[in-house]
């Protein structure tokens, strides 16, 4: 039986960028615990933006058992993703949930278009096209299939083509390292 694919969602793909280039012991170490995830979410739940504030109970969870539950999950995304065999079918989606939101405590910020007042799909867009550039000019195999989504917080209601790139891990780990991989991050 085939591994199910990976699906890393666009504006991810700094995250799995900085996954890809640390070194093992790097990734041990920040294994060891969830302590790099608990600071990433503490900052956010530190700012003065109503959006991040409402992210965190939505992304990890309210109580320690949620938090608990949602980090281990990430954390297991993450190791699944460095143990792939080369050949696994990788996907890069764009507006459509990768395997990090499939851990969300709730997950209502997951399948929005507007995730404060950033458009999710124009930055899943932005860094999906980066993606296949850098897989034409390193001339790694890849394929590119479409599909129509409404958005739920789309007022007008309007259909929108959406991507999903698709390669093997061995491709997409190239693309992560290679330097002219310059993804837009979502958090600065």
């Amino acid at each position: 039986m085939a591994e199910k694919p990976i699906r890393i969602r666009g504006h991810q793909l700094p995250l799995y960028q900085g996954l890809s280039q640390s070194s093992p012991e790097q990734m041990a170490e920040a294994f060891k615990d969830s302590s790099y995830l608990l600071a990433f979410y503490e900052m956010l739940s530190q700012s003065d933006n109503r959006y991040w504030q409402d992210y965190i109970p939505d992304m990890i969870g309210l109580t320690p058992q949620q938090q608990k539950q949602t980090l281990r999950g990430i954390q297991r995304t993450f190791e699944e993703f460095l143990e792939s065999s080369p050949q696994r079918t990788t996907h890069i989606v764009e507006g459509r949930l990768g395997d990090i939101c499939t851990n969300a405590a709730v997950g209502n910020h997951c399948p929005r278009l507007f995730h404060d007042k950033t458009n999710a799909l124009d930055l899943d867009r932005r860094n999906v096209n980066v993606f296949l550039r850098t897989a034409r000019s390193l001339e790694l195999p890849h394929s590119i299939s479409t599909e129509d989504v409404v958005y739920p917080d789309d007022l007008t209601k309007k259909r929108r083509r959406v991507r999903t790139a698709i390669t093997t891990f061995e491709a997409t780990r190239k693309i992560l390292d290679d330097p002219r991989s310059k993804f837009i991050k979502a958090i600065n």
